[in-house]
């Protein structure tokens, strides 16, 4: 069987290591966009390899981007600096480099790392919960934990800061919000249900932001009786992101 090579340790972000090939940066780039005030409007095969939005202060500016393990190899490979903007690699190499350069072996250290943590699971196989729950929460939130089993045993629960987050197991498939002894969650539903508020979230709070129309979300859950309402609907959200992870 072929060794895989790796890079240096960096655990950045949900990088274990440092990237060894060019698409190594490119995930890593992709990582630090909101530190860089960019958003990407096209990645491709061709020169220059992405398309930016980069925020000036006063308003979004196109341009666009090379991607190299070392940026020698901007030069190397032929590519004309008069059709790039910014040139993004591992390690600058280049002294004289005739175009900005972000290196990235630098920037990551500049800039606040969050790792991604490991489920919150005791010596004996029991959670180590984060939040305070009450009588009335622990008892419909064991309910709720013991019917996704019943759906499949590979699921579990993470606690995360606005609640709970429940895995199909690669992705997400049940956010649980917690709420004054009881609880909202949000499931993936494709747009088309019942019993489920649909409408897209804009919130403040991290909780809703990062929701679209393709989730929807409960009444409030403050009894067993009202979960009970909802478990046709999540086992449906389980199903969903089992038929669009499908490789």
């Amino acid at each position: 069987m072929k060794e895989d090579k790796v890079g240096d340790v960096i655990d950045f972000r949900g990088h274990i290591y440092s990237p060894v090939k060019e698409q190594g940066v490119v995930g890593l780039f992709i990582s630090v966009l909101k530190d860089l005030n960019m958003k990407i409007e096209q990645l491709r095969q061709e020169f220059p390899d992405c398309v930016i939005h980069r925020y000036n202060g006063k308003e979004w500016i196109r341009e666009y981007v090379e991607f190299e393990l070392y940026s020698k190899r901007f030069k190397e490979h032929g590519h004309d600096p008069d059709k790039c903007h910014l040139l993004v690699c591992w390690e600058d190499n280049w002294k004289d480099c005739p175009i900005e350069v972000l290196e990235l072996k630098t920037y990551i250290t500049e800039v606040p790392n969050w790792k991604i943590p490991k489920p919150e699971i005791s010596e004996k196989g029991k959670r180590d919960y984060k939040h305070d729950l009450t009588p009335n929460q622990q008892e419909i939130y064991d309910n709720l934990e013991a019917y996704t089993k019943e759906i499949s045993q590979d699921t579990w629960i993470k606690s995360v800061s606005f609640g709970y987050t429940v895995y199909s197991p690669k992705r997400v498939f049940i956010y649980i919000d917690l709420r004054i002894n009881a609880f909202k969650i949000w499931l993936f539903t494709l747009g088309e249900g019942d019993n489920l508020e649909y409408r897209p979230i804009s919130g403040k709070n991290t909780s809703q932001a990062i929701f679209n129309k393709q989730w929807g979300r409960s009444d409030l859950i403050n009894s067993l009786e009202v979960l009970e309402e909802y478990k046709e609907a999540i086992k449906l959200s389980f199903e969903n992101i089992i038929e669009i992870t499908k490789e």
